[in-house]
């Protein structure tokens, strides 16, 4: 509960996935975000296709612990989507975790391990 003075939390939105990943509210996207990871780890095609596009801009996200679930759902993207999907964004993808996500302490460890996944979805090979 919110104090005194103390503006109250912003609730969870619902909606359609894609009107939650758009949200304004951090909290609404940070769900999204693990609603996408899961369509991603069960190999759902549709979502590979309507979301490869848009990752590179979740990774972009301003707040650290949403931009952390991002990163989430962007490596479950590289574990499961077709090679040729992930062909398509994975510069776009490397270049946003590098540049915005290897600076963040709390992300950082999530953001290499997504950047490792990137290199061997297109390289066809395992990076040690």
């Amino acid at each position: 509960m919110a104090e005194q003075g103390e503006p109250a939390p912003a609730p969870v939105e619902e909606g359609p996935l894609g009107q939650r990943l758009e949200s304004k509210t951090w909290k609404t996207r940070t769900e999204a975000y693990e609603e996408l990871a899961k369509l991603f780890e069960a190999g759902d095609e549709a979502a590979f296709e309507e979301y490869a596009e848009s990752l590179s801009k979740f990774l972009k996200d301003s707040n650290v612990n949403a931009q952390d679930k991002a990163i989430e759902a962007a490596s479950a993207f590289a574990r499961k989507a077709p090679t040729g999907t992930i062909a398509r964004v994975a510069g776009a993808m490397m270049g946003v975790a590098v540049d915005k996500a290897f600076g963040q302490a709390k992300c950082k460890a999530k953001a290499q391990e997504l950047a490792m996944l990137l290199v061997e979805a297109e390289s066809g090979e395992a990076v040690a």
